[in-house]
């Protein structure tokens, strides 16, 4: 029993400790891009979007349509774009993973056709 609970505080904090470094590599790699040259996001920019980003941040970082990812994704939930990348792979029992994967392949996408 405990040590099931140590490998959960241990599993826990690992998982952490990788979502704050994914957070400090994002916001170097928007600082990065801000001081260079105040140019938007594109499409070489999608390996920054991350599970726990929800879709209106997607949306806003690389100025998509409100409900592109929606109707792409067929996204249903009410909570739309106010929910994260995990939570909607979550709700069709998909890996976090392959579905942000399948979000910045249709910002690629998007990007490639309208730029």
């Amino acid at each position: 029993m405990i040590g099931g609970l140590i490998i959960l505080i241990v599993a826990s904090f690992a998982f952490a400790i990788q979502q704050y470094i994914g957070i400090k590599n994002l916001e170097d790699h928007l600082r990065t891009r801000i001081e260079r040259n105040h140019a938007a996001l594109g499409a070489n920019d999608v390996s920054i979007i991350a599970s726990w980003m929800t879709f209106a941040y997607v949306n806003t970082l690389f100025h998509l349509p409100a409900d592109h990812l929606q109707t792409i994704l067929a996204i249903t939930d009410k909570n739309y774009p106010k929910l994260s990348i995990a939570h909607a792979a979550g709700e069709i029992k998909q890996d976090p993973t392959l579905y942000t994967h399948a979000v910045q392949t249709v910002v690629e996408n998007y990007l490639a056709g309208n730029q």
